[in-house]
């Protein structure tokens, strides 16, 4: 029996694959695929290619001020800019400016009603006060109005009043107590003036006779 021939099948080896270091790796999740491409509702454009930005801003923004309010027309301009730089549509320029309207009518409203619970506190230190209140404040008040009436310019007094629609320059200043012990010793100070003048020659001679006895003494 001839000897048979054994044939033996080589099993191909594979080359082992190098792993990739782990910057490389880093890379690669960080490059796009070039299969990627930016879609219509991804927010990037709206042309597939992410060139351009819809903003839905107008051209030109329009606002009507409520009745008797007034905008500084420069003021308005320059927000409309702003505001088309950011993309604003007309509907949310208008909320916007309709909301700052309400925020600082708000802020005038507290900071007015601050200032009149100030002006209350001046009046109630007033009250107290140990040379124009007490029972005698009636009296010293007129004193010090009458003092204002002669004494105070148009302008000073409106700063005296309290503000008012019809006096917006007022500041209340006439329940400050100092304010009021400055008119109440000008107008004290007049009265006594008024007091001295108002005698007569002999009620002077006499008056100061009594004082410097020894001036009107005859001499000898």
């Amino acid at each position: 029996m001839a000897d048979e021939e054994v044939v033996v099948e080589e099993t191909p080896v594979e080359e082992p694959v190098e792993a990739a270091s782990p910057a490389e790796a880093e890379v690669a999740e960080e490059t796009p695929s070039e299969k990627e491409s930016k879609t219509l509702l991804s927010g990037d454009g709206g042309d597939g290619e992410g060139e351009g930005e819809a903003t839905g801003a107008p051209e030109e923004y329009e606002f009507t001020p409520p009745d008797g309010l007034e905008i500084d027309p420069e003021k308005l301009e320059a927000f409309g800019e702003y505001a088309h730089s950011l993309g604003l549509s007309q509907d949310q320029f208008q909320k916007l400016i309709e909301y700052d309207i309400d925020r600082s009518a708000n802020a005038q409203k507290s900071m007015a009603e601050a200032y009149g619970e100030r002006i209350s506190s001046w009046a109630d230190a007033t009250k107290v006060d140990k040379e124009l209140g007490g029972e005698k404040l009636p009296e010293n008040l007129g004193l010090a109005k009458k003092a204002m009436e002669k004494y105070a310019s148009p302008e000073l007094a409106k700063l005296i009043d309290s503000p008012s629609a019809s006096n917006p320059d007022g500041l209340g200043l006439g329940n400050h107590p100092e304010v009021i012990r400055l008119f109440y010793r000008v107008g004290k100070a007049v009265s006594e003036s008024e007091l001295i003048s108002g005698e007569t020659k002999s009620e002077v001679g006499n008056r100061y006779e009594r004082i410097y006895p020894t001036m009107f003494k005859p001499a000898e």
